[in-house]
């Protein structure tokens, strides 16, 4: 289960739409798998957590770790220890100066703060957004914070402005189509406007645009929650083969490496996991993240000795 989210594209804003108060990010497909998991094999869920409870003990500087444990306490209703691990995330990625690692770091903090971008989100998203202008996850969350404080001209521009940047096949496009049309509402900007605004950045060509990271689909996720464990496991490990497969045709991918060398950590076959990381490090020896997960899990096999 926990596998299938390491591979999720930044679900924080794939999912059906969930709002509290006016505006607030999407519920994701990787809360919906959890909850289910969560109903269904509570011990399983406690006894993941307490696992990667014990790894950040010896591995504190997780950015990702903390984030992932930040989500799974407040699917456990544990929301005290999910901010608490939401701001352990959010220090290291103020620390990185990565993009990913940072905007993912914040979104934690998002989540652990019920939807709300707190100012420490917002300065973070700032940061990952200069680090990288195309950072979709920074873009639409920056959007939300504009929403949530009432500048409705700025966050409308920024939410227009990715989905003209977005791949057709995006992961994010639903929610973000979703957020857009209500926002557009509440303004009281008509379809026909709407409509012009977006033909208007179609004709202007961006000089980059967000990529939808490979992971699994939406159908996927939801034929997920309604598989035998036997079967989720079987369908993990399928998208994990698929991943590994791309890469061998598109090796240059560095957070293809990074993703894959998670979901092979989660299912346990560390030599794997290990590769991964060594050829993202490869794809860009520059990428900080990617030299400090392979260092972390050269650590992690030397421990195992």
């Amino acid at each position: 289960m926990i596998a299938l989210l390491l591979l999720l594209p930044f679900a924080g804003v794939s999912g059906a739409v969930y709002f509290h108060g006016e505006f607030a990010a999407p519920r994701g497909g990787h809360e919906a798998l959890l909850d289910r998991a969560r109903q269904e094999a509570p011990h399983d869920l406690n006894a993941a957590v307490a696992k990667l409870e014990q790894r950040l003990a010896k591995e504190p500087d997780d950015a990702d770790g903390w984030s992932l444990l930040s989500r799974s306490y407040e699917l456990l209703g544990q929301h005290d220890k999910a901010e608490d691990a939401a701001r352990h995330a959010a220090a290291l990625g103020a620390k990185s100066g990565d993009a990913a690692t940072q905007s993912e770091s914040a979104e934690a903090l998002v989540s652990a703060n019920q939807g709300k971008v707190v100012p420490e989100a917002r300065r973070l998203f700032a940061a990952a957004l200069a680090a990288d202008p195309t950072d979709p996850r920074a873009r639409f969350f920056l959007g939300l914070a504009d929403a949530q404080e009432g500048k409705s001209e700025d966050a409308l521009g920024r939410w227009l402005a990715l989905e003209a940047d977005s791949p057709a096949d995006a992961p994010w496009l639903e929610g973000l189509r979703a957020n857009i049309e209500r926002l557009a509402g509440s303004m009281g900007v008509s379809a026909d406007e709407l409509m012009k605004r977006r033909a208007a950045l179609a004709k202007a060509k961006p000089v980059t645009g967000a990529s939808a990271p490979p992971g699994p689909t939406r159908a996927d996720v939801a034929a997920a929650a309604a598989m035998s464990p036997e079967d989720r496991s079987s369908m993990i490990r399928g998208m994990v083969e698929r991943l590994a497969d791309r890469l061998q045709r598109e090796p240059g991918d560095v957070d293809g490496w990074l993703r894959l060398g998670r979901a092979y950590a989660v299912l346990g076959e560390r030599q794997k996991a290990l590769e991964a990381y060594r050829r993202a490090t490869e794809a860009d020896p520059k990428r900080e993240d990617a030299r400090t997960a392979y260092a972390n899990a050269r650590a992690a096999e030397g421990d195992a000795k």
